[in-house]
């Protein structure tokens, strides 16, 4: 492919991405009653289902501040990135130290899982948070997760089997 195909090609995905994708989320996703973002969604931007994925409170936040990072430093970027940032600081952790997987719109807690999804989420939002603002809380908050990930890497013990051990032996295809 010739360098005039490709700069074509990143001219129209970068206006696609930025006027049609992420104009959607801002517009539609932003819950400025109880923070965080709206995820279930139709094509038309109406909500039909409240609950929050936490991993989800996590990406959005993460994108958001890598717009405001690498493309452009809108503030309705950065806004976004603090209604997330907020919303996981506030709800998405459990009292030990692990995070929710799914919370209610107002971040009553709906399930926890085993795996470590809501957590990687959450240190990539809160690293590329803490490049937007500098906000040490965020830095904090990218080690303390990720210190957590690794512990639970390293004792896999202390996640409770997703099947009883006892009456059906497993083999999971992650390293959980």
């Amino acid at each position: 492919m010739d360098k005039k195909r490709v700069e074509q090609l990143y001219e129209y995905y970068k206006k696609y991405l930025l006027q049609n994708c992420i104009s959607f989320w801002l517009k539609n996703s932003l819950d400025y009653e109880y923070g965080g973002y709206l995820t279930c969604l139709d094509r038309e931007g109406k909500v039909y289902n409240t609950d929050k994925s936490i991993w989800f409170q996590g990406r959005g936040t993460w994108i958001y501040s890598k717009l405001y990072n690498v493309v452009e430093k809108r503030q309705e970027w950065i806004d976004a990135a603090k209604i997330g940032y907020d919303f996981l600081l506030k709800y998405g952790f459990d009292s030990d130290g692990r995070m929710f997987f799914q919370v209610t719109r107002d971040g009553k807690p709906l399930q926890k899982r085993r795996y470590v999804f809501s957590e990687m989420f959450a240190i990539m939002a809160f690293k590329e948070f803490y490049k937007a603002t500098g906000r040490d809380e965020a830095y904090n908050m990218a080690i303390t997760t990720y210190d957590t990930v690794l512990d639970i890497y390293r004792n896999p013990s202390k996640i409770v089997p997703k099947i009883i051990p006892e009456t059906r032996r497993t083999k999971s295809h992650s390293f959980f």
